[in-house]
């Protein structure tokens, strides 16, 4: 991720002694460290419980960074000061409960909001599943049912790739049945958008035993 100031922030894993946790670096233009951030350019945070690294982030433009990390059960976010600290005025310490499911991917809103995407079991096997969380980590109870979407493509589906649009609509890509790719997009408020593919989705088969995005 690429700040407005040209330095670069990298989200990733940590390994160690204590387990696995999640690791930030930030980088001067030059490459070199930069050591207003964390603890000589670095930070490794253990959430808690068995937790992994950053699967994605996001860089806000006041310079917070927001993360996804998981442990055996659930998915979650947490919010990074721009000096490296938890941002304790985000959910508990720092830290929300996204889903019950992992591999999830974040993406920003204009105004601050936080998409999430990924897959649920439902329906024909698994599903695609949005979330929509408020600048303060709680979640927005005015997307989709109750701040949640779950999308059917006939047949397992697993979403892994989500942008939104500078007109507020999501689009969320993935694979259904391992073979297809799987493309939906929504309008801001997590209703299918109508007007993209056949309400709302488009599968591709590319006639090979595996295809996915």
């Amino acid at each position: 991720m690429i700040r407005a100031d040209g330095k670069l922030v990298v989200a990733g894993e940590y390994s160690g002694p204590g387990g696995f946790a999640v690791a930030l670096a930030r980088y001067k233009v030059d490459g070199t460290l930069d050591p207003s951030f964390g603890t000589h350019g670095r930070v490794v945070s253990k959430l808690g419980g068995y937790i992994g690294g950053a699967s994605s982030a996001v860089l806000r433009g006041d310079g917070k960074i927001v993360i996804d990390a998981t442990d055996q059960s659930h998915s979650y976010l947490a919010r990074y000061t721009v000096d490296g600290k938890l941002d304790s005025s985000f959910g508990v310490g720092g830290k929300a409960v996204a889903s019950r499911r992992v591999l999830l991917q974040l993406a920003l809103q204009r105004d601050g909001k936080l998409i999430v995407a990924g897959s649920v079991v439902a329906g024909h096997g698994r599903a695609f599943a949005l979330g929509r969380y408020s600048e303060d980590g709680g979640i927005d109870s005015s997307f989709g049912k109750g701040g949640k979407v779950f999308t059917d493509f006939g047949s397992p589906a697993v979403a892994n790739a989500l942008a939104v649009q500078a007109n507020g609509q999501i689009v969320v890509a993935g694979s259904r049945r391992f073979n297809d790719f799987a493309v939906a997009r929504y309008v801001s408020s997590g209703r299918l958008d109508g007007s993209f593919g056949s309400g709302g989705k488009v599968t591709t088969d590319f006639g090979s035993v595996w295809a996915r995005r």
